[in-house]
């Protein structure tokens, strides 16, 4: 406790001494100067700060009265109460006729701050019970205990008989970054509050959904589904919202995201499944460059650049083996691109010419070449596809 307020003090006494003419001074309930104006002075015993403790009220040093006191300075000093108790004095150093009106000012000021510093404190607290929460249900499913997950859900006030889907929200260094200049811990939980909201506003405010961060880099919120109707519901308006949450992002300068969203889990005990299939779809967007930032497995063009990945290793190889020579061709780089062009043309040749910008007769022989390199019917769609997904993988 005295750390923290001796942490406080230091704190307040740098922005006051930027907006107040006079010096001020914090003292603690045996009469230690915490803090003031002169750093001399720090350390030092200020035995009239005890009686204004006893007195529990406002007390003026007249010049003419410090004369005869060691350590003590003219001005007024007041008792600063803390969650209704005093257990500190606030000194403001000049003519007590010119500093008493200010008096009660700094000192509802001082009060005020505190308060707000132990209700952040209070609030961050609770965040990271929550993440330690969600770190244990959704990264160690395999050994979690029910009971256990149930006692934590209890004491967080979560409803963990709702079915979930996990959207996770992908931002970066974006927090470390905005906040590295400012050393004040209290500015970074603010920080973190305000990207906070703007998940909560884009996905929903409802009290049955969970929104935290996981790590600085990534926010997770699981919203609560009450049947597969609601589910499909979402899913449709998961583009829209994810969008609206980028927008509000960019006010804070953040546009390097990726948002994804999983499938539906039964309840918070299947959630990690849901969790995952998020982080996959976030990892297949770095990997691959995919310019798009709203990943989901519900979208047909996701799906499409992801499948060959699911392809299985051992099938690889024999496609890969199968295709040796078009891999050594001097050309492969031309013709492959070549080739994805004329795929996603939907084999159309006079449109995938158009597109690269060549002849079509240019392309043709192109295409014939692969053809004897590979030994596959380039107007075959079955064949074209092998080929596809093995440039793509």
């Amino acid at each position: 406790m005295m750390r923290e307020i001796v942490h406080f003090a230091q704190k307040i006494m740098k922005t006051l001494t930027k907006t107040l003419p006079f010096r001020i001074s914090f003292t603690d309930e045996k009469g230690i100067i915490l803090s003031d104006s002169d750093p001399n002075r720090i350390g030092t015993s200020h035995p009239p700060s005890i009686k204004v403790l006893e007195k529990d009220d406002m007390i003026l040093f007249e010049p003419s009265v410090v004369k005869e006191m060691e350590n003590v300075l003219p001005g007024v000093a007041v008792p600063l109460k803390f969650d209704g108790q005093s257990i500190g004095v606030l000194g403001i150093v000049g003519d007590p006729t010119e500093v008493q009106p200010f008096a009660k000012l700094v000192k509802q000021y001082v009060e005020m701050m505190w308060q707000e510093s132990k209700k952040l404190q209070a609030d961050e607290l609770r965040r990271m019970k929550m993440e330690s929460f969600l770190h244990y249900i959704l990264m160690d499913s395999k050994h979690q205990d029910e009971e256990q997950v149930k006692v934590y859900a209890d004491l967080l006030n979560i409803d963990m008989s709702y079915q979930r889907v996990c959207i996770l929200i992908d931002i970066g260094q974006s927090v470390l970054t905005e906040v590295n200049d400012e050393p004040q811990v209290v500015t970074k939980f603010m920080f973190k509050d305000k990207l906070l909201n703007c998940v909560t506003t884009a996905f929903g405010k409802e009290n049955d959904n969970i929104c935290s961060f996981l790590s600085s880099e990534k926010m997770i919120f699981l919203r609560s589904i009450k049947d597969d109707k609601a589910f499909r519901d979402f899913i449709e308006s998961f583009k829209e919202r994810a969008t609206q949450l980028l927008e509000m992002l960019k006010v804070y300068n953040i546009t390097k995201v990726k948002i994804s969203a999983g499938g539906l889990a039964d309840s918070l005990l299947d959630v990690s499944g849901s969790y995952h299939e998020a982080e996959k779809l976030i990892k297949h967007g770095h990997k691959m460059e995919e310019s798009s930032q709203i990943l989901t497995y519900y979208d047909w063009n996701v799906l499409l650049k992801i499948l060959p990945t699911q392809i299985k290793s051992d099938f690889k190889h024999y496609v890969r083996e199968r295709l040796y020579y078009f891999f050594q061709d001097e050309d492969r780089v031309e013709l492959s691109h070549n080739f994805s062009v004329y795929c996603r043309c939907n084999m159309n040749i006079s449109q995938a010419a158009k597109q690269l910008y060549i002849h079509r007769n240019t392309l043709m022989y192109r295409l014939k070449k692969i053809e004897k390199l590979t030994g596959l019917d380039i107007n075959n769609f079955e064949h074209c596809m092998i080929l596809y997904f093995s440039l793509n993988q």
